[in-house]
């Protein structure tokens, strides 16, 4: 979750409309009416991508390969190999068939989407983690 990300959309949008409706003064008024319009394309566009990557999780079949996962969700935020993201207490060890690691990551909510490949890039493992 990017909480700087939608405060700033947040405090963007209510500016917008602040100076939409400053009618006393022309340029604020157009200026406010521009900041509005790309503040709505900003949030149209990251809702769009959130539900591109829902989605897409939920099309990926066991027998994908990275360039379907690619096409269906975009370009991974991350990749990583497969010894780098360990839990709190566990010890670096090989895991079977991962060669990397995929990661996705929510603008509007703490939740991220992981594919796992193995050495010949076809998918092991998909999971989402989501943040009580």
């Amino acid at each position: 979750m990017n909480i700087t990300g939608i405060l700033l959309l947040l405090l963007a949008l209510v500016t917008a409309i602040g100076l939409v409706l400053l009618k006393p003064f022309a340029h604020a008024g157009k200026a406010g009416l521009v900041l509005l319009c790309l503040v709505t394309f900003a949030i149209l566009l990251l809702g769009w991508r959130e539900t591109r990557l829902a989605n897409g999780f939920d099309r990926v079949k066991n027998t994908s390969t990275q360039k379907d996962i690619r096409k269906l969700v975009g370009k991974p935020h991350e990749i990583t190999r497969c010894d780098q993201h360990l839990l709190y207490n566990e010890t670096p060890t090989p895991r079977k068939n991962c060669q990397s690691i995929w990661w996705y990551h929510s603008f509007f909510f703490p939740s991220v989407w992981q594919y796992n490949f193995d050495p010949s890039g076809h998918l092991t493992r998909k999971v989402r983690f989501v943040s009580p």
